[in-house]
């Protein structure tokens, strides 16, 4: 690297007595401002210890090509790791840090912008350069993978190249996984090779994996067989996209919904049928609300509605009707006030809840679930005292059930954006069913049916289902989600929110 006029350096660093050299140069953008660079990378050695010699053959003609090239107005860190992601992991520790002028055996790094987008390459899995798919691997949980603009623009040059792409599953590791969505298959928390520890400095990063045909595949991506040079056109492609940004990308994980590996479902597509998915609760909770509603110019059951019913009377003698005059208790402003100070006492008994355990370093990642799991069980739980009252204190439940239904369909649509599936799932088996019984049936076929369709959605249910789809045994399917909790415990929590709110809204409303 250094004969093509690059700013090179043998960057070395110890770990447990073991010392680590890695290879990192610096390409300085010809129209830009040395603020912002992007990092390409390859590994020293292959994963079964040879020596990768197509793939630092291949980034030094990248490098090369970059070189004769005048329109890049981001720097460029190209690194080769000897020991793939524990070389990265080194090399991200000093650069980001600054710390290595401490150390005397170590160099100072090329200077280079601050590294916003990483691509890692790897070509240890061609048959001497020939290859007939290329897999993206990404990592990160839910909101925490990278920026999926940068996925969308790589995949959109594979796509316009006609190179057959799949979105890898770091931890099912086959490439039959690419069938999944990407909300399935985003990888874990944790480094799974060198971009995931970029990623942990949040730098949007993404390996490049071009994976020969085997003997043996029958799947339809090994059809075609590709040289070295296409890699090196969709890679020039991918590095044209970025360097094309002025300003590094807000994060996209919420305007995109990845359906699978080239579809990019954008946020006005698939909000709508979110607020679709809730509009049930909605309607029905302003129905409720009509009903409780007080006329003007007083509140309370003082200002009751009256009501007229006609009953038979008996004195033992004769039988009579009489008409006498009900008086219904309408919510007034006491109601409504009373309604809301017990949900802000939930609020703030909840984010009490969360706070001390915060305290106790009892909980990082899942606040948010914890805090829907207090407030729905103080909620419901002072809602269930207010439907012991007598009337016409029982308003008071009435004026909370309709409180209840407006914030678990915000809730709901809050955690569908978040985990789409998580809450979209439950939504569509359990609102619309319910919607048509309570409207077409009488109140007590709609309250059981209601609550057999949560039912059939709870979480133990769906473990079930899952062990039936899947053909294992539950107790196989709950130590995979336990082994592999920091993978799918967060999906799998915020779907047991969600089940939480739909069970919540469905007993206000029945």
């Amino acid at each position: 690297m250094a004969r093509l006029g690059l700013d090179t350096v043998l960057h070395r660093s110890v770990l447990h007595k073991d010392t680590i050299y890695n290879a990192i140069a610096s390409f300085r953008a010809p129209r830009g401002d040395g603020t912002e660079s992007v990092a390409l990378s390859v590994d020293l050695n292959c994963s079964d210890g040879r020596f990768n010699t197509h793939g630092i053959a291949f980034l030094l003609s990248v490098v090369e090509l970059a070189t004769r090239l005048r329109i890049w107005s981001k720097d460029f860190v190209v690194a080769v790791f000897s020991r793939g992601s524990v070389g990265a992991e080194m090399f991200m520790r000093d650069y980001s840090s600054a710390l290595n002028a401490k150390d005397p055996h170590s160099h100072p790094l090329p200077r280079a912008g601050l590294i916003q987008q990483s691509i890692h390459l790897d070509l240890c899995s061609t048959n001497n350069g020939v290859f007939s798919v290329i897999a993206v691997l990404f990592s990160g949980v839910d909101h925490h993978v990278p920026n999926l603009d940068i996925l969308s623009s790589i995949l959109e040059v594979a796509r316009l190249l006609r190179i057959p792409m799949a979105v890898w599953d770091p931890v099912l590791g086959a490439i039959g996984a690419t069938r999944y969505p990407s909300w399935v298959t985003n990888g874990d928390s944790d480094s799974v090779g060198v971009h995931g520890v970029f990623q942990k400095y949040q730098i949007d990063a993404a390996t490049l994996k071009a994976i020969a045909r085997p003997e043996d595949a029958t799947d339809e991506l090994y059809t075609l067989s590709y040289d070295i040079v296409k890699f090196g056109v969709l890679l020039e492609g991918s590095l044209r996209a970025i360097n094309n940004l002025l300003e590094r990308l807000h994060h996209s994980v919420f305007f995109f919904l990845a359906i699978d590996e080239m579809s990019f479902v954008p946020l006005s597509f698939y909000l709508p049928v979110v607020a679709a998915i809730v509009a049930g609760y909605v309607i029905h909770g302003v129905t409720m609300w009509q009903s409780l509603v007080a006329p003007a110019g007083g509140s309370g059951a003082e200002n009751s509605e009256p009501e007229t019913k006609t009953v038979v009377i008996s004195d033992g003698k004769s039988v009579r009707n009489a008409t006498v005059e009900l008086r219904r208790p309408i919510a007034g402003l006491p109601q409504v006030i009373s309604a809301l100070g017990i949900l802000v006492a939930a609020h703030v008994c909840a984010i009490g809840g969360v706070w001390v355990l915060r305290m106790l370093h009892r909980t990082t990642r899942f606040s948010d679930v914890l805090f829907i799991f207090l407030h729905a069980t103080l909620s419901s739980g002072l809602r269930s005292l207010f439907l012991r009252l007598p009337p016409p204190l029982d308003v008071h439940s009435k004026v909370l059930s309709c409180l209840i239904v407006a914030e678990w369909s915000t809730i709901l649509m809050i955690t569908t954006m978040f985990h789409f599936w998580a809450g979209a799932i439950p939504s569509v088996v359990t609102i619309p069913p319910f919607i048509l019984a309570t409207f077409a049936l009488t109140s007590a076929i709609a309250r059981s049916f209601s609550r057999a369709l949560v039912l059939a959605v709870a979480p133990p249910s769906a473990i079930a289902i899952a062990a039936w789809m899947a053909e294992k045994r539950v107790s196989v399917v709950l130590s995979d989600l336990w082994m592999q909790q920091e993978v799918h415990g967060s999906w799998a929590w915020h779907f047991v929110a969600a089940w939480w709110a739909i069970s919540m809204a469905v007993s206000a409303l029945t």
